[in-house]
């Protein structure tokens, strides 16, 4: 095998993993982590909601910025085998993307503002 094959399996691999953690780890581990971590319920409300909404702006990011291992994680979603070395963005509808990181975005500012505020 040539180096450069060598090269774009392992760029391919890198890029499968990266949307599995994006799909799997970061969505799992953004809401629970603060809510193992913190002192009391209202800090790991907060917490939950800076998780959702890092991850609600970093879908949106990865859309908007081309990256392809949000491309390859929402492949992942729709059950479709992962092609970091062929992507096509408008087989992505924009409905999934924009409303997973609306939905996202807005739990996580009413997380943070149902903490701000006291409720």
């Amino acid at each position: 095998m040539s180096r450069k094959k060598r090269r774009s399996a392992a760029q391919h691999r890198t890029i499968i993993l990266l949307a599995w953690c994006h799909r799997y780890v970061f969505l799992i581990a953004a809401p629970l982590l603060p809510l193992l971590l913190a002192r009391s319920k209202s800090d790991a409300l907060a917490g939950m909601g800076v998780g959702m909404l890092c991850y609600g702006l970093y879908t949106l990011l990865g859309y908007l910025l081309r990256w392809k291992h949000i491309y390859c994680s929402f492949q992942s979603i729709a059950h479709v085998p992962m092609t970091p070395g062929n992507i096509r963005w408008h087989t992505i509808r924009k409905g999934d993307v924009y409303g997973v990181s609306a939905i996202f975005i807005v739990m996580g500012l009413a997380m943070i503002l149902y903490r701000v505020v006291g409720l």
